[in-house]
C-alpha cells in the first residue's frame, strides 16, 4: 500500500492531475498484475476491477483501509478458506477467522469514540 502511495505522489507530480494520475496507476497496477500473475486475458476484467477498487479504496478512505483491505484479502490467499474443522489446515484458519475478528471488534470499539455501544434510548421512547 505504501508503494501505491509512492506511485500515486509520482505520477500527480509528473501528470500535474489527479485524476490523470489515478487512471495512470489504475493502468500500471493492472498491466503488471496481470503480467506478474501470468494470467489468461479472460481473468483482466476482474483484475481491472479489483485494482480500481484498491484505488477507490484509497482515494475514498485512505491509506488504512487500503492496508487494511489489502491485509485482509492476502489472509484469504495464505490460509485457504474451509468449513471441514478436521482438515489440516483448518486450525491455520481458525486463527485467521480470530484474527479478522478480534481486528474487526477493536476497529468498531475505537471507531465508537468512547461512546456507549448502546445508550438506553430505545427503552425510553
Amino acid at each position: 500500500s505504501f508503494i501505491t502511495v509512492f506511485m500515486l505522489l509520482l505520477f500527480v507530480a509528473l501528470l500535474r492531475r489527479e485524476q490523470l494520475a489515478f487512471i495512470a496507476l489504475w493502468v500500471l497496477i493492472t498491466l503488471l498484475t496481470t503480467l506478474v500473475s501470468k494470467s489468461a486475458l479472460i481473468m483482466l476484467p476482474f483484475i481491472a476491477a479489483s485494482s480500481f477498487l484498491s484505488l477507490f479504496a484509497l482515494k475514498r478512505y485512505g491509506l488504512l483501509a487500503l492496508s487494511a483491505s489489502l491485509f485482509f484479502s492476502h489472509l484469504g490467499v495464505f490460509f485457504p478458506l474451509t468449513s471441514d474443522l478436521t482438515a489440516w489446515y483448518a486450525s491455520s484458519f481458525t486463527i485467521a477467522l480470530a484474527i479478522c475478528v478480534a481486528l474487526a471488534a477493536f476497529a468498531f470499539y475505537s471507531s465508537l469514540g468512547g461512546q456507549k455501544l448502546l445508550s438506553g434510548k430505545l427503552l425510553e421512547e
